[in-house]
């Protein structure tokens, strides 16, 4: 469980944490936990758990990756079974969200040194708080769960849930038509395109709150701004929709998704423009000098490796038309790594 949840207007509800109360500086924020929540082995959850987590995400031999976000926490410190009290220099408004992760049992991961918590049984064999528990784990199979006898609250609907792992949009296909299969979300264009077919299947599509994006590295001189600039305009975005997302996709503007109260919709994007592409990388002195088709710089070769996650075909597709696109403003160099396979 986590401390709070969000409701449909986005504001926090109680959870594991059922009320708060900060104090007149807002530099100290009390939680009062629910006495009722058992790990799905029995043992009661506590404040100490939730003290615990936030020891454990920051210590420094745990490669938790997203431990920046108590920075700004001074401590978090159990008072009792329930309570926790979080000390702060100066309260700041994503001081929820980054409360907000699952917290950990204590009793199980203590005895673990803290280098060794990323290899223990905990991450093939986890015990939770709840309403599910897990059941079995076979890799690359599937992954079950049951209700969790331990929870205290409302019973969900379900006895349990089985996530089954299938690498072939066909088999998938064939699942879903066979009825082994109840629900299969992000379906790739192609799939889609035959469920929408079948009558005894509902096929729904709905707008992700994801995008893709290519992040440049720019601890590498090469990748100074102008440079990216050029890059960005030799991508052509619809493109890339069209030919790897058969059109279901928009291209983006800006990092923030259009629900947020941050979104600019009046940002207009850098528009492809491969010869303004090209312009610049001239101007900052890139060009084909000695004419066997690639880009040189003081005698050195522009090179771009594309690093992608090598189990996603989506990426491998746009991997590879983003390498066609970026060969339309030169004559050859790029390189695109996708795992341990390179296309060049």
């Amino acid at each position: 469980m986590t401390l709070f949840k969000l409701n449909k207007d986005l504001d926090f509800e109680p959870r594991l944490a059922e009320s708060w109360t900060v104090n007149s500086d807002s530099t100290l924020l009390t939680l009062v936990l629910r006495d009722d929540i058992k790990w799905s082995d029995g043992e009661k959850t506590t404040a100490k758990d939730v003290e615990f987590t936030v020891r454990i995400a920051t210590h420094p031999q745990v490669p938790y990756p997203a431990s920046s976000r108590f920075d700004r926490i001074q401590s978090v410190q159990a008072l009792n079974d329930t309570t926790v009290q979080v000390k702060l220099e100066s309260w700041y408004p994503d001081l929820f969200f980054d409360l907000n992760i699952p917290v950990l049992p204590e009793h199980i991961l203590a005895a673990i040194p803290a280098a060794q918590i990323a290899q223990s049984e905990f991450n093939t064999q986890p015990v939770g708080n709840g309403p599910y528990k897990l059941k079995e784990w076979k890799a690359n199979q599937h992954i079950s769960f049951e209700r969790n006898e331990y929870w205290p609250l409302k019973q969900p609907a379900l006895s349990g849930i089985v996530f089954t792992i299938l690498q072939d949009d066909m088999l998938l296909l064939s699942n879903l038509k066979n009825g082994h299969i109840h629900l299969a979300p992000h379906l790739n264009q192609t799939v889609f395109n035959q469920i929408k077919r079948i009558p005894s299947i509902r096929a729904v599509r709905s707008r992700s709150k994801s995008y893709s994006f290519i992040g440049w590295n720019c601890s590498q001189d090469r990748f100074e701004q102008k440079i990216r600039l050029a890059l960005s305009r030799a991508i052509n975005k619809k493109q890339i929709i069209d030919i790897c997302l058969a059109g279901y996709a928009k291209p983006f503007r800006g990092p923030f998704l259009p629900e947020s109260r941050y979104y600019n919709p009046e940002l207009s994007g850098i528009p492809y423009n491969p010869n303004k592409a090209k312009q610049i990388l001239v101007d900052e002195g890139w060009q084909d000098s000695n004419g066997d088709g690639i880009l040189e710089k003081n005698n050195r070769p522009f090179e771009l490796v594309l690093t992608i996650n090598a189990a996603s075909q989506l990426q491998k597709d746009i991997a590879t038309v983003i390498q066609s696109q970026l060969s339309q403003i030169r004559s050859g160099g790029f390189n695109t790594t996708t795992g341990n396979q390179r296309i060049s």
